[in-house]
């Protein structure tokens, strides 16, 4: 097929010319691929005007290379989680708040110099927002068939354009998934195997798989690894960080300089007094804190502080208005159930930094009248303030 290279190119041309034409409506677009993704970058990265929404690419190879881009060390290297993991990460790093963006995974084994005991195969892996501002996450597989030869062929005269059809059926198919970019639902990726995709299956992740792989190492470190939480102590700080800003990092550092405490910023997929945050949205907004230096942890059925405190033996930071709502009496049964809570957090050793605010040119002080005068000593006031809200900022983006 490929006996010279103006037949590849050929090929490769169908395919920057396509998306081309939809350069202008393509999200931020980034891919991660371990091996079968060669052509893929090569023919997106050469496509005029590809800055419109390619982001850019990493080709992390070696099983080394997966692992330090990665932050964890997948169950399998050549996998479908892999890919997913791939395409997450890459989401993550082409998201950018207020705009849509879609990570591209791939996990492969092609034809190489020795046959895989198991065949060549390759996961191909989709990740991010959709047009209507929904998780969009599916994979797909390839298998390929086993090299057939011609009579007086040896396999190694023919290794190097068989690996060339295998990456270019990749190829094809991301671009073809692209340019379909803005129709794409659970209906479109479902047929995928049988609109002449020239795929093995397609698999629709839904918000619980991607909860659990997202949980399976929630904390996000500032250094890039990814981890089980298993400490005691540390300073959490609670938001849902829609998006963060100078008030969530300003609590942070002045706790941070004034105690040394570690901080640790922590997103709920489930707080019970607003709407679930999606899987796409969970991996964006960890990124605007990492990028400031904090590490996140994402927990799951841990949305009030006391549920915080008691699973991870925290002390927390709050806001005026965290710490109003905190006192306020229409989140607990009765007055004897709200110093329960309170007694709960003494006995636990765990504090409360809580924070004044600013309201034009009014400094508003926490009111400490409603907790027992015994208790006091678990909150510590941060006479410091300021004056902004997420509500406004995202109020401001949508102008």
């Amino acid at each position: 097929m490929f006996s010279d290279k103006i037949s590849l190119e050929k090929e490769l041309e169908t395919i920057r010319y396509s998306l081309f034409i939809v350069r202008h409506s393509l999200p931020r677009l980034k891919i991660a691929a371990t091996g079968g993704g060669v052509l893929t970058q090569y023919a997106l990265a050469s496509i005029p005007g590809c800055s419109k929404f390619l982001q850019g690419g990493v080709y992390p190879y070696s099983r080394e290379e997966t692992v330090q881009y990665l932050g964890q060390t997948p169950d399998k290297f050549c996998s479908e989680e892999c890919a997913m993991l791939l395409a997450m990460k890459a989401y993550q790093d082409a998201s950018q708040y207020g705009q849509k963006a879609l990570g591209l995974g791939i996990s492969a084994a092609l034809i190489t110099e020795e046959d895989h005991r198991r065949g060549e195969k390759a996961y191909v892996a989709f990740f991010g927002e959709d047009e209507n501002g929904q998780t969009l996450a599916f994979s797909i597989l390839f298998s390929f068939p086993k090299l057939k030869l011609k009579e007086g062929e040896k396999p190694e005269d023919c290794r190097l354009e068989e690996r060339q059809k295998q990456e270019l059926k990749i190829a094809s198919l991301v671009s073809r998934i692209l340019f379909h970019y803005r129709n794409l639902n659970h209906e479109t990726i479902a047929n995928l195997t049988e609109n002449g995709y020239d795929c093995n299956s397609a698999v629709i992740w839904d918000k619980e798989r991607l909860y659990n792989l997202i949980l399976k190492n929630p904390l996000f470190k500032a250094n890039g690894k990814r981890e089980v939480y298993n400490s005691q102590k540390d300073v959490f700080l609670p938001c849902t960080a829609n998006p963060p800003h100078e008030g969530h990092f300003g609590m942070a550092e002045k706790t941070w300089k004034q105690f040394n405490r570690k901080i640790i910023f922590n997103l709920t997929i489930n707080p019970p007094h607003k709407l679930q945050v999606k899987p796409h949205e969970i991996l964006m907004r960890t990124k605007l804190i990492l990028q400031k230096g904090y590490d996140v942890l994402v927990g799951f059925d841990d949305g009030l502080y006391i549920d915080k405190i008691r699973k991870y033996g925290c002390d927390l930071i709050m806001g005026y208005d965290a710490f109003q709502n905190f006192l306020n009496p229409k989140y607990y049964y009765s007055e004897e159930e709200r110093l329960k809570i309170f007694q709960e957090i003494k006995r636990l050793n765990s504090g409360i930094f809580v924070f004044d605010r600013q309201s034009g040119d009014k400094i508003e002080t926490v009111k400490m009248d409603l907790i027992p005068e015994n208790l006091v000593t678990s909150i510590v006031r941060m006479p410091y303030s300021w004056n902004v809200s997420s509500t406004q900022i995202r109020q401001e983006l949508q102008k």
